[in-house]
Protein backbone atom coordinates (compact mmCIF):
# COMPACT_ATOMS: atom_id res chain seq x y z
CA UNK A 1 0.00 0.00 0.00
CA UNK A 2 1.49 3.70 -1.21
CA UNK A 3 2.40 5.65 2.36
CA UNK A 4 2.95 1.91 4.03
CA UNK A 5 7.06 1.75 4.81
CA UNK A 6 5.67 -2.18 6.26
CA UNK A 7 4.18 -3.37 3.01
CA UNK A 8 6.83 -4.17 0.82
CA UNK A 9 8.78 -5.93 3.62
CA UNK A 10 5.40 -7.54 4.45
CA UNK A 11 4.41 -8.88 0.68
CA UNK A 12 8.11 -10.46 0.81
CA UNK A 13 7.72 -12.11 3.92
CA UNK A 14 4.98 -13.92 2.35
CA UNK A 15 6.88 -14.78 -0.85
CA UNK A 16 9.48 -16.29 1.05
CA UNK A 17 7.15 -18.20 3.26
CA UNK A 18 5.13 -19.39 0.22
CA UNK A 19 8.74 -20.37 -1.51
CA UNK A 20 9.99 -22.38 1.79
CA UNK A 21 6.48 -23.90 2.28
CA UNK A 22 6.43 -25.55 -1.31
CA UNK A 23 10.21 -26.90 -1.10
CA UNK A 24 9.44 -28.57 2.61
CA UNK A 25 6.24 -29.74 0.44
CA UNK A 26 8.26 -31.08 -2.85
CA UNK A 27 11.17 -32.70 -0.29
CA UNK A 28 8.60 -34.00 1.73
CA UNK A 29 8.10 -35.97 -1.57
CA UNK A 30 11.17 -37.11 -2.52
CA UNK A 31 11.80 -38.66 1.05
CA UNK A 32 8.61 -40.69 0.90
CA UNK A 33 5.76 -38.65 1.64
CA UNK A 34 4.66 -37.92 5.66
CA UNK A 35 1.86 -40.52 6.02
CA UNK A 36 3.62 -43.33 3.08
CA UNK A 37 6.29 -43.52 5.80
CA UNK A 38 3.87 -45.17 8.55
CA UNK A 39 1.91 -47.11 5.47
CA UNK A 40 4.70 -48.53 4.19
CA UNK A 41 6.31 -49.40 7.19
CA UNK A 42 2.86 -51.14 7.98
CA UNK A 43 3.12 -53.35 4.69
CA UNK A 44 6.35 -53.96 5.13
CA UNK A 45 5.58 -55.48 8.46
CA UNK A 46 2.64 -57.47 7.21
CA UNK A 47 4.81 -58.70 4.17
CA UNK A 48 7.51 -60.13 6.85
CA UNK A 49 4.91 -62.34 8.27
CA UNK A 50 6.28 -66.19 7.94
CA UNK A 51 4.44 -69.26 7.32
CA UNK A 52 4.26 -70.45 10.69
CA UNK A 53 2.46 -66.83 11.75
CA UNK A 54 5.17 -64.98 13.35
CA UNK A 55 8.01 -62.50 13.05
CA UNK A 56 11.79 -62.76 12.70
CA UNK A 57 14.36 -60.24 13.26
CA UNK A 58 15.19 -59.79 9.57
CA UNK A 59 12.73 -60.04 6.94
CA UNK A 60 13.21 -63.25 5.02
CA UNK A 61 13.97 -65.12 7.18
CA UNK A 62 12.34 -68.12 8.21
CA UNK A 63 13.11 -68.59 12.19
CA UNK A 64 10.06 -66.98 14.24
CA UNK A 65 10.62 -64.21 17.29
CA UNK A 66 8.43 -65.45 20.10
CA UNK A 67 9.24 -62.04 21.55
CA UNK A 68 9.03 -59.81 18.38
CA UNK A 69 6.16 -62.02 17.15
CA UNK A 70 4.37 -60.90 21.05
CA UNK A 71 5.60 -57.24 20.63
CA UNK A 72 3.79 -56.72 17.35
CA UNK A 73 0.15 -57.81 18.49
CA UNK A 74 -0.39 -54.30 20.26
CA UNK A 75 1.34 -52.64 16.69
CA UNK A 76 -0.93 -54.66 14.66
CA UNK A 77 -4.09 -54.11 16.76
CA UNK A 78 -3.45 -50.45 17.34
CA UNK A 79 -3.30 -50.10 13.40
CA UNK A 80 -6.43 -52.25 12.96
CA UNK A 81 -5.03 -55.60 12.09
CA UNK A 82 -7.31 -57.65 13.50
CA UNK A 83 -6.11 -60.83 11.48
CA UNK A 84 -2.59 -60.46 12.36
CA UNK A 85 -2.62 -59.84 15.86
CA UNK A 86 -5.70 -62.62 16.83
CA UNK A 87 -3.28 -65.27 14.61
CA UNK A 88 -0.23 -64.15 16.60
CA UNK A 89 -1.25 -64.28 19.75
CA UNK A 90 -3.36 -67.67 19.35
CA UNK A 91 1.10 -68.93 17.98
CA UNK A 92 2.25 -67.61 21.38
CA UNK A 93 -0.66 -69.21 22.95
CA UNK A 94 0.62 -73.06 21.66
CA UNK A 95 4.26 -71.52 22.11
CA UNK A 96 3.63 -71.48 26.13
CA UNK A 97 4.93 -73.83 28.10
CA UNK A 98 3.04 -75.86 30.97
CA UNK A 99 5.32 -73.55 33.77
CA UNK A 100 3.90 -70.24 32.00
CA UNK A 101 7.01 -69.17 30.27
CA UNK A 102 7.65 -68.51 26.24
CA UNK A 103 10.85 -70.12 24.79
CA UNK A 104 13.70 -67.52 23.16
CA UNK A 105 14.32 -67.07 19.64
CA UNK A 106 15.82 -70.42 19.76
CA UNK A 107 12.72 -72.08 20.91
CA UNK A 108 14.59 -74.34 23.50
CA UNK A 109 15.62 -72.20 26.39
CA UNK A 110 13.33 -69.92 28.39
CA UNK A 111 13.08 -65.99 28.14
CA UNK A 112 11.82 -64.15 30.17
CA UNK A 113 11.70 -60.84 28.14
CA UNK A 114 9.58 -63.07 25.37
CA UNK A 115 6.89 -64.78 28.23
CA UNK A 116 6.68 -60.60 29.16
CA UNK A 117 5.91 -59.35 25.43
CA UNK A 118 3.60 -62.24 25.44
CA UNK A 119 1.92 -60.98 28.32
CA UNK A 120 1.05 -57.82 27.38
CA UNK A 121 -0.01 -59.01 23.86
CA UNK A 122 -2.66 -61.20 25.39
CA UNK A 123 -3.93 -58.15 27.47
CA UNK A 124 -4.40 -56.24 25.23
CA UNK A 125 -6.76 -58.59 23.27
CA UNK A 126 -8.09 -59.12 26.43
CA UNK A 127 -8.58 -55.79 27.50
CA UNK A 128 -10.37 -55.53 23.82
CA UNK A 129 -12.79 -57.88 24.44
CA UNK A 130 -10.96 -60.57 22.19
CA UNK A 131 -9.41 -64.35 22.95
CA UNK A 132 -11.39 -65.28 25.70
CA UNK A 133 -8.87 -68.24 25.89
CA UNK A 134 -5.96 -66.31 26.55
CA UNK A 135 -7.23 -65.82 30.22
CA UNK A 136 -5.68 -68.56 31.58
CA UNK A 137 -2.55 -68.35 29.71
CA UNK A 138 -2.02 -64.58 30.99
CA UNK A 139 -2.55 -65.45 34.38
CA UNK A 140 0.41 -68.23 33.96
CA UNK A 141 2.49 -66.00 32.61
CA UNK A 142 2.30 -63.56 35.50
CA UNK A 143 2.25 -66.26 37.79
CA UNK A 144 5.42 -67.43 36.16
CA UNK A 145 7.29 -63.71 35.94
CA UNK A 146 6.92 -63.55 39.87
CA UNK A 147 8.43 -67.29 40.45
CA UNK A 148 11.63 -65.48 39.16
CA UNK A 149 11.33 -62.29 41.83
CA UNK A 150 13.95 -62.99 44.73
CA UNK A 151 12.93 -61.66 47.99
CA UNK A 152 15.74 -58.49 47.52
CA UNK A 153 14.10 -58.10 44.08
CA UNK A 154 16.75 -59.76 41.97
CA UNK A 155 15.68 -62.04 39.09
CA UNK A 156 16.62 -65.52 38.77
CA UNK A 157 17.80 -65.58 35.38
CA UNK A 158 17.30 -68.44 32.57
CA UNK A 159 20.34 -71.05 31.87
CA UNK A 160 21.30 -71.14 28.54
CA UNK A 161 19.91 -70.07 25.62
CA UNK A 162 20.34 -66.09 23.90
CA UNK A 163 17.70 -64.15 25.82
CA UNK A 164 19.13 -60.39 26.13
CA UNK A 165 18.11 -60.28 29.84
CA UNK A 166 21.38 -62.69 30.85
CA UNK A 167 23.87 -59.64 29.79
CA UNK A 168 21.28 -56.52 30.10
CA UNK A 169 21.18 -53.62 32.30
CA UNK A 170 18.85 -54.28 35.68
CA UNK A 171 16.70 -52.06 34.46
CA UNK A 172 16.77 -53.30 30.76
CA UNK A 173 15.77 -57.44 32.64
CA UNK A 174 12.61 -55.61 33.48
CA UNK A 175 11.36 -55.09 30.35
CA UNK A 176 7.63 -55.97 29.91
CA UNK A 177 7.36 -57.17 33.52
CA UNK A 178 5.04 -54.28 34.37
CA UNK A 179 2.29 -56.39 33.28
CA UNK A 180 2.08 -57.66 36.25
CA UNK A 181 1.06 -54.46 38.28
CA UNK A 182 -1.98 -55.18 35.52
CA UNK A 183 -1.99 -59.01 36.43
CA UNK A 184 -2.61 -58.25 40.02
CA UNK A 185 -5.11 -55.79 40.06
CA UNK A 186 -6.77 -58.33 37.44
CA UNK A 187 -6.72 -61.38 39.19
CA UNK A 188 -6.65 -59.97 42.87
CA UNK A 189 -3.21 -61.29 43.69
CA UNK A 190 -1.63 -58.33 45.50
CA UNK A 191 1.71 -60.04 45.94
CA UNK A 192 2.64 -59.83 42.55
CA UNK A 193 2.59 -55.90 42.76
CA UNK A 194 4.96 -56.57 46.05
CA UNK A 195 7.56 -58.28 44.05
CA UNK A 196 7.59 -55.82 41.24
CA UNK A 197 7.84 -53.34 43.50
CA UNK A 198 10.66 -55.21 45.09
CA UNK A 199 12.86 -55.73 41.56
CA UNK A 200 11.83 -51.94 40.30
CA UNK A 201 13.15 -50.53 43.53
CA UNK A 202 16.77 -52.50 43.23
CA UNK A 203 16.77 -51.38 39.33
CA UNK A 204 16.88 -47.75 40.65
CA UNK A 205 19.23 -48.72 43.16
CA UNK A 206 21.67 -50.50 40.75
CA UNK A 207 21.13 -48.49 37.68
CA UNK A 208 22.08 -45.79 36.44
CA UNK A 209 20.38 -46.02 33.35
CA UNK A 210 23.16 -44.06 31.02
CA UNK A 211 22.31 -45.29 27.57
CA UNK A 212 25.71 -44.91 26.38
CA UNK A 213 26.37 -47.98 28.59
CA UNK A 214 24.82 -50.01 26.01
CA UNK A 215 23.88 -50.83 22.95
CA UNK A 216 20.67 -48.20 22.47
CA UNK A 217 17.85 -50.68 21.05
CA UNK A 218 19.01 -52.75 24.38
CA UNK A 219 19.36 -49.17 26.53
CA UNK A 220 15.72 -48.60 24.96
CA UNK A 221 13.86 -51.66 26.54
CA UNK A 222 15.48 -50.11 29.94
CA UNK A 223 14.37 -46.82 29.62
CA UNK A 224 10.83 -48.41 29.01
CA UNK A 225 10.35 -50.73 31.51
CA UNK A 226 11.20 -47.78 34.24
CA UNK A 227 8.71 -45.60 32.48
CA UNK A 228 5.91 -48.44 33.36
CA UNK A 229 6.99 -49.30 36.89
CA UNK A 230 6.74 -45.64 38.26
CA UNK A 231 3.18 -46.84 39.07
CA UNK A 232 4.75 -48.75 42.02
CA UNK A 233 8.11 -46.47 42.18
CA UNK A 234 7.96 -43.28 41.43
CA UNK A 235 11.69 -42.73 41.27
CA UNK A 236 11.80 -44.99 38.02
CA UNK A 237 10.32 -42.38 35.85
CA UNK A 238 12.35 -39.84 36.89
CA UNK A 239 15.24 -42.28 35.66
CA UNK A 240 13.52 -43.02 32.57
CA UNK A 241 13.23 -39.17 32.31
CA UNK A 242 16.33 -38.22 33.27
CA UNK A 243 17.59 -40.81 30.62
CA UNK A 244 15.86 -39.70 27.90
CA UNK A 245 16.89 -36.06 28.45
CA UNK A 246 20.57 -37.18 28.13
CA UNK A 247 19.70 -38.68 25.08
CA UNK A 248 18.18 -35.53 23.46
CA UNK A 249 21.31 -33.92 24.56
CA UNK A 250 23.28 -36.19 22.53
CA UNK A 251 21.27 -35.84 19.47
CA UNK A 252 22.94 -35.07 16.43
CA UNK A 253 21.63 -32.09 14.00
CA UNK A 254 20.51 -34.55 11.56
CA UNK A 255 18.33 -36.44 14.34
CA UNK A 256 19.87 -39.67 14.87
CA UNK A 257 21.43 -40.84 17.70
CA UNK A 258 25.37 -43.09 17.73
CA UNK A 259 24.78 -46.62 18.83
CA UNK A 260 26.42 -45.90 22.56
CA UNK A 261 29.46 -44.14 23.84
CA UNK A 262 32.00 -45.74 21.87
CA UNK A 263 30.92 -46.43 18.38
CA UNK A 264 29.19 -43.91 16.63
CA UNK A 265 26.84 -46.05 14.30
CA UNK A 266 23.11 -45.74 14.80
CA UNK A 267 20.90 -48.17 15.26
CA UNK A 268 17.63 -47.96 13.78
CA UNK A 269 15.80 -49.84 15.49
CA UNK A 270 17.12 -48.26 18.61
CA UNK A 271 16.72 -44.25 16.94
CA UNK A 272 12.83 -45.54 16.51
CA UNK A 273 12.05 -47.08 19.59
CA UNK A 274 13.73 -43.89 21.67
CA UNK A 275 11.84 -41.84 19.45
CA UNK A 276 8.35 -43.18 21.12
CA UNK A 277 9.33 -42.98 24.43
CA UNK A 278 10.57 -39.09 23.68
CA UNK A 279 7.12 -38.69 22.92
CA UNK A 280 5.75 -40.70 25.70
CA UNK A 281 7.58 -38.20 28.19
CA UNK A 282 6.25 -35.49 26.02
CA UNK A 283 10.01 -33.93 24.55
CA UNK A 284 8.54 -33.87 20.87
CA UNK A 285 11.51 -31.91 19.47
CA UNK A 286 14.03 -34.46 19.61
CA UNK A 287 11.18 -37.24 18.75
CA UNK A 288 10.17 -35.27 15.73
CA UNK A 289 13.95 -35.05 14.66
CA UNK A 290 14.17 -38.50 14.86
CA UNK A 291 11.33 -39.18 12.99
CA UNK A 292 12.60 -37.34 10.16
CA UNK A 293 15.61 -38.69 10.59
CA UNK A 294 14.22 -42.41 9.86
CA UNK A 295 12.11 -40.97 7.33
CA UNK A 296 14.89 -40.25 5.17
CA UNK A 297 16.18 -43.52 5.86
CA UNK A 298 13.35 -45.70 5.02
CA UNK A 299 14.07 -47.88 1.89
CA UNK A 300 11.17 -47.37 -1.55
CA UNK A 301 10.00 -50.76 0.30
CA UNK A 302 8.85 -49.21 3.47
CA UNK A 303 11.62 -51.22 5.43
CA UNK A 304 14.81 -50.00 7.18
CA UNK A 305 18.42 -51.30 7.37
CA UNK A 306 19.40 -52.26 11.12
CA UNK A 307 21.78 -49.59 11.50
CA UNK A 308 23.51 -47.59 9.32
CA UNK A 309 27.29 -45.39 9.68
CA UNK A 310 30.80 -46.00 9.63
CA UNK A 311 31.29 -49.62 11.07
CA UNK A 312 27.40 -50.31 11.67
CA UNK A 313 27.45 -53.85 13.19
CA UNK A 314 23.77 -54.17 13.97
CA UNK A 315 22.10 -56.27 10.54
CA UNK A 316 23.37 -53.02 8.49
CA UNK A 317 22.57 -54.91 5.04
CA UNK A 318 19.01 -56.60 5.78
CA UNK A 319 15.91 -55.26 7.17
CA UNK A 320 14.98 -54.49 10.54
CA UNK A 321 11.47 -55.92 11.81
CA UNK A 322 11.93 -54.27 15.05
CA UNK A 323 12.62 -50.90 13.42
CA UNK A 324 9.17 -51.03 11.52
CA UNK A 325 6.96 -52.08 14.57
CA UNK A 326 8.74 -49.37 16.91
CA UNK A 327 8.59 -46.73 14.09
CA UNK A 328 4.67 -47.63 13.73
CA UNK A 329 4.69 -47.11 17.71
CA UNK A 330 6.37 -43.92 17.75
CA UNK A 331 4.04 -42.50 14.80
CA UNK A 332 1.34 -43.09 17.00
CA UNK A 333 2.89 -41.62 19.96
CA UNK A 334 3.74 -38.15 17.56
CA UNK A 335 0.16 -37.67 16.84
CA UNK A 336 -1.14 -38.66 20.40
CA UNK A 337 1.61 -36.18 22.02
CA UNK A 338 0.02 -33.40 19.28
CA UNK A 339 -2.97 -33.79 20.49
CA UNK A 340 -2.41 -34.12 24.34
CA UNK A 341 -3.75 -30.82 24.95
CA UNK A 342 -6.86 -28.89 24.13
CA UNK A 343 -5.95 -26.04 21.89
CA UNK A 344 -8.45 -23.44 21.80
CA UNK A 345 -9.74 -23.82 18.70
CA UNK A 346 -10.95 -26.97 18.87
CA UNK A 347 -13.06 -26.35 21.52
CA UNK A 348 -14.81 -22.99 20.25
CA UNK A 349 -18.10 -23.57 18.55
CA UNK A 350 -18.85 -23.64 15.18
CA UNK A 351 -21.29 -20.60 13.42
CA UNK A 352 -24.60 -21.63 12.21
CA UNK A 353 -22.84 -20.50 8.80
CA UNK A 354 -20.00 -23.28 8.76
CA UNK A 355 -20.24 -25.01 5.80
CA UNK A 356 -19.34 -28.12 7.49
CA UNK A 357 -22.27 -28.04 10.14
CA UNK A 358 -24.66 -27.41 7.54
CA UNK A 359 -23.31 -30.18 5.40
CA UNK A 360 -23.95 -32.93 8.60
CA UNK A 361 -26.93 -31.13 9.47
CA UNK A 362 -28.52 -31.64 5.87
CA UNK A 363 -26.90 -35.06 5.41
CA UNK A 364 -28.61 -36.14 9.22
CA UNK A 365 -31.46 -34.57 8.04
CA UNK A 366 -32.29 -36.71 5.06
CA UNK A 367 -31.47 -40.06 7.37
CA UNK A 368 -34.03 -38.90 9.79
CA UNK A 369 -36.28 -38.52 7.25
CA UNK A 370 -35.71 -42.08 6.42
CA UNK A 371 -35.26 -43.61 9.71
CA UNK A 372 -36.61 -41.53 12.35
CA UNK A 373 -35.85 -40.92 15.68
CA UNK A 374 -34.19 -44.61 15.82
CA UNK A 375 -31.21 -43.31 13.51
CA UNK A 376 -27.78 -43.45 14.99
CA UNK A 377 -24.75 -41.17 14.09
CA UNK A 378 -21.19 -41.68 15.20
CA UNK A 379 -18.48 -38.56 14.56
CA UNK A 380 -15.04 -40.30 15.02
CA UNK A 381 -12.81 -37.81 15.34
CA UNK A 382 -15.29 -35.72 17.21
CA UNK A 383 -12.95 -33.79 19.68
CA UNK A 384 -15.13 -31.33 21.68
CA UNK A 385 -18.50 -32.29 19.95
CA UNK A 386 -18.49 -29.51 17.97
CA UNK A 387 -20.41 -30.86 15.46
CA UNK A 388 -22.72 -32.97 17.59
CA UNK A 389 -24.19 -29.99 19.60
CA UNK A 390 -25.87 -28.63 17.22
CA UNK A 391 -27.42 -31.71 16.14
CA UNK A 392 -28.30 -32.39 19.44
CA UNK A 393 -30.70 -29.50 19.40
CA UNK A 394 -31.90 -30.41 15.51
CA UNK A 395 -32.88 -33.72 16.53
CA UNK A 396 -32.65 -34.57 20.23
CA UNK A 397 -34.12 -37.90 20.06
CA UNK A 398 -31.46 -39.36 17.91
CA UNK A 399 -28.88 -41.30 19.34
CA UNK A 400 -25.53 -39.22 18.76
CA UNK A 401 -22.29 -41.26 19.43
CA UNK A 402 -19.02 -39.04 20.02
CA UNK A 403 -15.55 -40.99 19.34
CA UNK A 404 -12.29 -39.24 19.87
CA UNK A 405 -8.78 -40.41 20.97
CA UNK A 406 -8.33 -37.41 23.60
CA UNK A 407 -10.39 -38.05 26.67
CA UNK A 408 -9.57 -34.41 27.64
CA UNK A 409 -11.38 -33.54 24.63
CA UNK A 410 -14.79 -35.45 25.31
CA UNK A 411 -14.72 -34.08 28.62
CA UNK A 412 -16.05 -31.18 26.82
CA UNK A 413 -18.71 -32.58 24.44
CA UNK A 414 -21.46 -32.06 25.68
CA UNK A 415 -24.35 -33.70 27.92
CA UNK A 416 -26.59 -36.01 25.60
CA UNK A 417 -23.83 -37.51 23.55
CA UNK A 418 -22.22 -40.83 24.66
CA UNK A 419 -18.65 -40.39 24.68
CA UNK A 420 -16.07 -43.38 23.68
CA UNK A 421 -12.31 -43.17 23.50
CA UNK A 422 -11.54 -44.27 20.18
CA UNK A 423 -9.75 -43.87 16.94
CA UNK A 424 -10.22 -44.07 13.12
CA UNK A 425 -8.02 -47.32 12.79
CA UNK A 426 -9.90 -49.62 15.19
CA UNK A 427 -13.71 -47.83 16.00
CA UNK A 428 -15.08 -49.04 19.31
CA UNK A 429 -18.44 -50.15 17.59
CA UNK A 430 -20.03 -53.55 16.24
CA UNK A 431 -20.58 -54.21 12.41
CA UNK A 432 -23.37 -52.53 10.99
CA UNK A 433 -24.59 -50.40 14.22
CA UNK A 434 -25.43 -46.72 13.22
CA UNK A 435 -26.77 -45.00 9.94
CA UNK A 436 -24.14 -42.42 9.71
CA UNK A 437 -20.44 -42.37 10.32
CA UNK A 438 -18.48 -39.28 9.77
CA UNK A 439 -15.57 -38.08 9.81
CA UNK A 440 -14.56 -34.43 9.95
CA UNK A 441 -11.09 -33.07 9.83
CA UNK A 442 -9.66 -36.08 11.45
CA UNK A 443 -8.70 -38.19 8.75
CA UNK A 444 -5.95 -35.96 7.40
CA UNK A 445 -4.01 -37.41 10.96
CA UNK A 446 -4.95 -40.80 9.89
CA UNK A 447 -1.27 -42.67 9.70
CA UNK A 448 -3.71 -45.17 7.49
CA UNK A 449 -6.00 -43.07 5.95
CA UNK A 450 -7.22 -45.93 3.56
CA UNK A 451 -7.88 -48.86 6.21
CA UNK A 452 -10.11 -45.66 8.47
CA UNK A 453 -12.29 -45.27 5.21
CA UNK A 454 -12.83 -49.01 6.11
CA UNK A 455 -13.73 -48.66 9.26
CA UNK A 456 -15.80 -46.08 8.41
CA UNK A 457 -17.66 -48.36 6.50
CA UNK A 458 -18.12 -51.32 9.12
CA UNK A 459 -19.58 -49.62 11.07
CA UNK A 460 -22.24 -48.06 8.67
CA UNK A 461 -25.87 -50.08 8.08
CA UNK A 462 -26.56 -51.09 4.37
CA UNK A 463 -28.55 -48.01 3.38
CA UNK A 464 -26.88 -45.70 5.52
CA UNK A 465 -24.51 -42.39 5.12
CA UNK A 466 -20.42 -42.46 5.02
CA UNK A 467 -19.56 -39.03 5.37
CA UNK A 468 -15.48 -37.42 4.51
CA UNK A 469 -14.95 -33.68 5.36
CA UNK A 470 -11.61 -33.01 4.80
CA UNK A 471 -9.09 -30.63 3.33
CA UNK A 472 -8.14 -30.85 -0.67
CA UNK A 473 -4.19 -31.70 -1.48
CA UNK A 474 -4.13 -29.01 -4.15
CA UNK A 475 -3.63 -26.71 -1.04
CA UNK A 476 -1.52 -28.44 1.29
CA UNK A 477 2.04 -27.12 -0.03
CA UNK A 478 0.75 -23.88 0.89
CA UNK A 479 -0.15 -24.65 4.36
CA UNK A 480 1.78 -25.17 7.48
CA UNK A 481 0.82 -28.87 8.54
CA UNK A 482 2.24 -31.31 11.04
CA UNK A 483 4.44 -33.88 9.52
CA UNK A 484 2.08 -36.93 9.44
CA UNK A 485 -0.76 -34.64 8.07
CA UNK A 486 -2.13 -35.80 4.71
CA UNK A 487 -4.75 -34.12 2.25
CA UNK A 488 -6.54 -35.73 -0.23
CA UNK A 489 -7.29 -35.52 -3.57
CA UNK A 490 -11.36 -35.96 -5.14
CA UNK A 491 -10.19 -39.13 -6.27
CA UNK A 492 -8.67 -40.93 -3.65
CA UNK A 493 -11.31 -40.76 -1.11
CA UNK A 494 -14.04 -41.25 -3.40
CA UNK A 495 -12.42 -44.63 -4.91
CA UNK A 496 -11.85 -46.16 -1.00
CA UNK A 497 -15.94 -45.04 -0.59
CA UNK A 498 -16.72 -47.13 -3.95
CA UNK A 499 -15.25 -50.38 -2.26
CA UNK A 500 -18.29 -50.45 -0.01
CA UNK A 501 -20.65 -47.64 -1.17
CA UNK A 502 -22.86 -46.44 -3.92
CA UNK A 503 -23.61 -42.56 -4.89
CA UNK A 504 -20.63 -41.61 -3.90
CA UNK A 505 -20.60 -38.01 -4.68
CA UNK A 506 -17.34 -35.47 -3.34
CA UNK A 507 -18.38 -31.43 -3.87
CA UNK A 508 -16.09 -28.64 -2.53
CA UNK A 509 -18.08 -26.68 0.11
CA UNK A 510 -18.63 -22.95 -0.34
CA UNK A 511 -16.22 -20.54 1.68
CA UNK A 512 -17.74 -19.95 5.43
CA UNK A 513 -17.50 -16.87 7.38
CA UNK A 514 -13.60 -17.78 8.39
CA UNK A 515 -13.01 -19.20 5.05
CA UNK A 516 -11.68 -17.25 2.25
CA UNK A 517 -10.36 -19.89 -0.77
CA UNK A 518 -13.28 -21.80 -2.13
CA UNK A 519 -13.65 -25.41 -2.21
CA UNK A 520 -10.37 -26.15 0.89
CA UNK A 521 -12.70 -28.37 2.47
CA UNK A 522 -13.96 -31.19 0.05
CA UNK A 523 -17.56 -33.29 1.01
CA UNK A 524 -17.28 -37.00 0.05
CA UNK A 525 -20.32 -38.88 0.73
CA UNK A 526 -21.74 -42.31 0.10
CA UNK A 527 -24.56 -44.40 0.27
CA UNK A 528 -23.42 -48.16 2.07
CA UNK A 529 -23.95 -51.06 -0.92
CA UNK A 530 -26.83 -53.33 1.31
CA UNK A 531 -24.77 -56.24 -0.57
CA UNK A 532 -21.45 -54.88 0.43
CA UNK A 533 -19.29 -57.03 2.35
CA UNK A 534 -15.95 -55.74 4.29
CA UNK A 535 -13.00 -57.97 4.08
CA UNK A 536 -12.37 -57.21 7.63
CA UNK A 537 -12.57 -59.48 10.55
CA UNK A 538 -16.32 -58.62 11.75
CA UNK A 539 -16.90 -57.58 15.93
CA UNK A 540 -19.24 -56.33 18.23
CA UNK A 541 -18.76 -53.27 20.09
Amino acid sequence: MRGDPQAGPRLLGRIRGALERRAKAAWRRVVGGRTAAAEAALERLKRCVGRDTGLSPTCGTSAVCPGLTAAAVPTFWNFGETDLALSFARRLLAMQRADGSLPDAGLLHVSLFNTAQAARAWRTLLQAGELAEAETALRRACTFLDSRIQFDGALRLPVGGGSFERWASPAAQLAGFAEMIAGAERYRVPSWRTAIARAAERACRLDGLDAGDAPLHIAAHGIESMFDLAEVDPRCGRSASMALEQLAARQRPDGSLSADHVHGWTSAVGLAHIAALWFRAGMTCAGRRAMECLKAHQRADGAWPGSWGRGAAYFPNGCSTWTAKYFLDASLAQVEAAFATSPNELLAPLSAEDQRRRALERIAAEVVRERGDRAEVVDVGCGSGRLLAPLLKLFPRIRLIGVDPSQKLLEHVPQGVEKVVGGLLRLPRGDESCDIACCVEALEHALAPRRAVDELCRVVRPGGRVVVIDKDARFQSLSEVEPWERWFTPESISGWLAKHCDRVTCEPLPPGPQQRTTGLFLCWTGVKRRSGRIDSVRRTA
